[in-house]
């Protein structure tokens, strides 16, 4: 029997973790390894445990049992340092066999109980961290029951099987509760040492980044008025021709089942969440309804097809009255879009998208900077122009729609684009390339009757918009007798929609 002892007064384990009185006790007979003790202590609390490894053909037999008392293992599990350091107490026992770490998860036996002390100065007396679960082994491998996972704000409830088929079969089952999303999105923000750095995360994470921000620039993309005299720069593009990380979809079976109380994220608030994921076979089917979201309500369904190439996507969906950072305004937008497209990157998919997406705008302050995503003195000088003194004034959006049909990437409006303020009635059509990332507007505004408006105030503009979706501008003179025709025909069948 080989024995091996290491004592350290201090060890730092990370930036963020300082062990201290740090005591393991290793030996080690053929085809075992035993920790007698590792033990530990951090910021006034403590870790003991003790466990072996045995060696049999050709996996391994691992258990850890384990003992917690007011340890802040926030600090151990992030990857930056918490703002609020909450110790919890214990215990964990786990046992499994396998020759690969799949194997070993498939395998897992025992329970983890883990819980943080009521905090006294909270109102509500509820405990911030609490940890409750039992994994079981089953025929073809694991199931763990989780009674309670309370992290902050979220309060999980439901199970997962594990199933060792090839490739792996993972099933969630949902049954319920609160989930944040806050605590990880405000870590996955770059510190300013970190913005010279790669991006990083999970496959997933980049993943559904990449897919939620083509979703959300070909959704909003009627609303931009985002102009420039010439394609975009190469370095200036929208759309990343970076291949997206679909290989993940191969490698494993999902099934997630369920439904949530509350979803809350920087972007969104949602409650009475239902959820449905399917992925296999190299193709992903997912779709989720909210009963309410950001004051609205909404649902979509995403299909992704990665076991061909190029990769192949469907999305459709519609949203009611939603407003806040989802939508990137306070007035209350609803819709639908259904949209597909294929390619193995953000540029190809968005080169390739065919579909439509309608638009309804309601009422509310016109902060038109925000709605249309322009730079500051554009938006200025376009709304000076077609609204005169709306500097002086915050304009009210009575009500606003539009239609935009894909076809290979380039889009139009083919009915137009209709909005109404208080002191104008606004018609436009748009042009839109996502291939080449350019676009083409025109807006004509005229003033309102019977509003409260003298003769010395009436107006009728026209304005045009085309360029770089990165770099807007404004053409002079648009005074086309074309246009203007147009125009005066959409203007007067404003007076249909109110």
């Amino acid at each position: 029997t080989a024995r091996l002892s290491l004592n350290a007064r201090s060890l730092q384990l990370s930036s963020k973790a300082l062990l201290s009185d740090v005591d393991l006790q290793l030996s080690s007979q053929p085809e075992q390894l035993a920790v007698d003790r590792l033990d530990f202590a951090m910021q006034g609390g403590t870790f003991k445990s003790h466990g072996a490894i045995s060696w049999r053909d050709s996996g391994a037999a691992l258990s850890v049992d384990a003992r917690v008392v007011d340890l802040p293992i926030d600090d151990l599990l992030a990857e930056k340092a918490a703002a609020r350091k909450i110790p919890v107490s214990g215990t964990l026992s786990l046992q499994s066999e396998g020759g690969t770490v799949a194997e070993l998860l498939g395998d897992l036996n025992g329970s983890v109980e883990l819980e943080s002390t009521p905090d006294p100065g909270d109102p509500q007396g509820s405990a911030a961290r609490k940890v409750s679960m039992t994994a079981r082994r089953i025929p073809d491998g694991m199931q763990a029951t989780i009674s309670s996972l309370q992290w902050g704000d979220t309060d999980l409830r439901g199970s997962v099987v594990y199933h060792e088929t090839t490739p792996p079969r993972i099933e969630v089952q949902l049954d319920g509760g609160k989930l944040s999303l806050l605590p990880w999105e405000d870590a996955d923000k770059p510190s300013p040492e970190d913005s010279a750095k790669p991006e990083e995360g999970s496959i997933v994470t980049r993943t559904a980044r990449a897919g939620i921000d083509m979703v959300g620039d070909v959704v909003l993309a009627p609303l931009r008025l985002l102009s420039g005299p010439r394609e975009a720069e190469p370095g200036d593009k929208i759309f990343s021709k970076d291949p997206l990380p679909l290989s993940w979809i191969n490698d494993y079976q999902l099934e997630i089942r369920g439904k949530l109380d509350s979803l809350e994220s920087i972007e969104a608030r949602a409650s009475d969440l239902e959820l449905t994921v399917d992925m296999r076979d190299g193709q992903l089917s997912a779709e989720a309804r909210a009963a309410v979201v950001n004051r609205g309500k909404a649902w979509i369904k995403v299909q992704l097809d990665a076991s061909q190439q190029p990769a192949s996507l469907h999305l459709n969906g519609e949203f009611s009255k939603l407003q806040g950072p989802l939508v990137k305004a306070a007035i209350p937008r609803s819709g639908y879009f259904d949209v597909r497209s294929q390619g193995d990157s953000q540029a190809e998919l968005a080169a390739a998208v065919d579909g439509l997406v309608y638009l309804e705008l309601g009422a509310g302050p016109l902060d038109y900077s925000k709605l249309m995503l322009l730079t500051a003195d554009v938006a200025t000088a376009a709304f000076d122009a077609l609204i005169p003194s709306s500097h002086d004034k915050q304009p009210k959006l009575e009500c606003a729609l539009t239609l935009g049909v894909f076809k290979d990437g380039k889009g139009i409006t083919p009915y137009g684009y209709a909005a109404r303020t208080r002191q104008a009635n606004l018609v436009g059509k748009v042009e839109l390339d996502l291939k080449k990332e350019l676009i083409h507007m025109n807006f004509s505004s005229s003033s309102r009757k019977g509003v409260g408006m003298s003769v010395g105030n009436v107006f009728s503009n026209t304005i045009e918009i085309e360029g770089a979706l990165t770099d807007p501008k404004i053409i002079p003179d648009a005074t086309g007798l074309i246009w203007r025709g147009w125009a005066a025909i959409l203007t007067g069948g404003l007076s249909i929609v109110g």
